[in-house]
């Protein structure tokens, strides 16, 4: 068999610009945007306001042209998730479909300029930042927010403030098994001190036994109340962990709900004021 050192050659460059040029262009499953904000496979995102003049968007296109004014508030699902790393692109860009229609979104120059409806804005309020939970603190727009403001702004979405009632439940539930178990195992503790100082001791010569050794037969009427006493205390314990646990999954539960709602909601009109010629004349015109 004859050997080609040009094919040879040929597959070794290929075999390594193979992992170059697919480092370039990455599939992710999901990507966390500057708005805080998870994407995902399958979530939808409501669009907001085209920033080109008259509406239409710019970083939401079909083929090389960005969608019509009239796509505002729209619902789309996420179908792709691309990271380019292009020396004259780097950037995520999400393929989504709008019914029968697939448009691409360049989803960070979408989020400066509020082509969908969770944006980074100057004048956006605090309850339109999501919330994050950051170790055992949960935060909004990086600022630490206590669990009256948590449930202050988990009041505005319904599904999420009923969840969150359901979580605090739990939450009542471990104080008072909590509360109860610390109180029986004080008791069993009492107990167990009065057993040891109403019991006789037998002493041995201390070269023999050093320690003195209860006499069996003179204990205490009631031997096992300190033991039942700290049996319950350990089970109330251990059933206070229990309902603390779940009342932490379901507050996470009552946030992700609130941040889900973010995503789909009804993005606010932009209203331009400028000076500009009319079909009257020279005057100011309004662009919603």
């Amino acid at each position: 068999m004859r050997f080609y050192p040009e094919l040879f050659i040929s597959l070794v460059v290929i075999l390594i610009a193979i992992p170059a040029i697919s480092q370039n262009n990455i599939k992710l499953r999901f990507y966390k945007g500057s708005n805080k904000i998870s994407y995902a496979l399958g979530d939808t995102i409501k669009l907001g306001n085209g920033s080109e003049v008259g509406g239409r968007f710019i970083y939401i296109t079909s083929g090389y042209n960005g969608i019509p004014a009239s796509k505002k508030g729209a619902l789309v699902t996420i179908k792709k998730i691309n990271k380019y790393n292009y020396k004259h692109f780097k950037g995520v860009i999400l393929t989504v479909k709008d019914g029968n229609r697939t448009y691409t979104l360049d989803i960070e120059n979408a989020i400066a300029s509020c082509e969908i409806a969770i944006c980074i804005s100057k004048t956006m309020p605090e309850e339109e930042f999501p919330i994050e939970k950051k170790y055992f603190k949960y935060t909004q727009n990086n600022k630490s927010i206590t669990k009256k403001e948590l449930m202050r702004i988990l009041y505005q979405d319904e599904k999420a403030y009923r969840k969150f009632k359901t979580a605090k439940i739990f939450q009542t539930a471990g104080w008072i098994t909590a509360s109860t178990g610390s109180i029986l195992l004080i008791f069993s503790a009492a107990k167990t001190t009065e057993d040891l100082m109403n019991t006789n001791y037998i002493f041995i010569h201390p070269l023999f036994f050093p320690f003195p050794i209860p006499q069996s037969s003179q204990s205490v009427q009631n031997p096992d109340q300190a033991e039942i006493l700290a049996i319950g205390g350990v089970s109330m314990i251990g059933a206070s962990l229990i309902f603390t646990t779940i009342y932490h999954i379901k507050k996470g539960k009552a946030v992700k709900t609130y941040n889900k709602r973010l995503l789909t909601k009804e993005p606010k009109s932009q209203v331009n004021l400028n000076w500009g010629l009319t079909v009257s004349g020279i005057g100011i015109t309004l662009n919603f």
